[in-house]
């Protein structure tokens, strides 16, 4: 009798309470979606603390991005994915296991050669620097099969590599 009291009285308390306009992502439990509070259904991605992002990618960031700090990281629940974006405006995104799978420059900029040597195999740098585009690069994607270099303001806007640096094709 007593948890039946005590049940309607908490139903009564939540239904007098006002609905939070804040919507606040909890981490998942292993293979269950998150409960969002103040929501309505599970929660796909959502903002999480630098120290939520897997230590790899920290990792990443901090020897790659010196000086530089998180302003916004967001996970999706379900394929473990993070996006960062770093105070200069560069957008990072990783994999569930912590390895990044994309870079952008920042706005209407392109990668230094110094770090676009890091990122990608010394052969597709060559191939970059003797086409005279390596510095150019805006965008960077790694794949298990590759890589995927997009330029800016050049008429060939994507070059694709192999995982080892042969260039397979371009696309504009």
């Amino acid at each position: 009798m007593n948890k039946i009291i005590l049940s309607a009285s908490l139903l009564t308390l939540a239904a007098m309470m006002p609905m939070s306009a804040s919507v606040y992502a909890q981490e998942p439990e292993e293979g269950r979606f998150p409960i969002i509070e103040g929501g309505v259904g599970p929660a796909i991605s959502g903002s999480v603390e630098y120290t939520q992002i897997p230590l790899q990618s920290r990792k990443f960031i901090d020897r790659e991005f010196k000086g530089l700090t998180v302003i916004r990281a967001e996970r999706e629940f379900a394929s473990g994915k993070v996006e960062v974006e770093l105070s200069d405006g560069s957008e990072i995104e990783f994999n569930s296991k912590g390895e990044w799978t994309e870079i952008d420059a920042p706005d209407d900029e392109v990668f230094i050669v110094e770090l676009l040597s890091k990122l990608i195999p010394d052969r597709a740098r060559r191939e970059l620097r003797r086409r005279k585009v390596d510095t150019k690069v805006e965008t960077v994607k790694r794949s298990a099969t590759g890589y995927t270099i997009e330029l800016r303001g050049e008429k060939i806007d994507e070059y694709l590599f192999s995982s080892d640096g042969r260039l397979l094709g371009m696309r504009d």
